[in-house]
């Protein structure tokens, strides 16, 4: 092996331990409840967008026990939106950094909606 090629081999070597060190992936779980009852809101929608551009960044569903969890989320500042048919909406903001990784939101609890009075 001459000389040119292993200095290319190990240039290669060198800048894919580059990239790779600068790769920060992050995720965030929680449960969600309602505040009145204390009841798990299975089936719950959770959308997640980029607070820079609010891109759509992934989706899921809370699991029968409330709890929910999105994996694989680069580094970046995050809106979680999360809704449940007769329920008010809650959003929460998040960062996934090199120092926090993981976003835990502690049981989010809601307030059932309350229909407008009418007379």
């Amino acid at each position: 092996m001459n000389r040119a090629t292993l200095l290319t081999i190990l240039l290669i070597a060198f800048t894919l331990s580059l990239s790779a060190q600068k790769t920060v992936t992050g995720s965030i779980r929680g449960k969600v409840v309602d505040t009145a009852g204390k009841q798990s809101l299975a089936e719950a929608t959770l959308s997640l967008m980029d607070l820079k551009d609010s891109s759509s960044t992934g989706f899921a569903t809370a699991n029968e026990k409330g709890m929910f969890e999105m994996k694989g989320l680069d580094e970046g500042r995050y809106r979680l939106l999360i809704t449940f048919g007769g329920y008010q909406n809650i959003t929460r903001v998040f960062s996934i950094t090199r120092e926090n990784r993981l976003s835990i939101l502690g049981p989010s609890t809601w307030k059932e909606e309350v229909p407008p009075c009418r007379k």
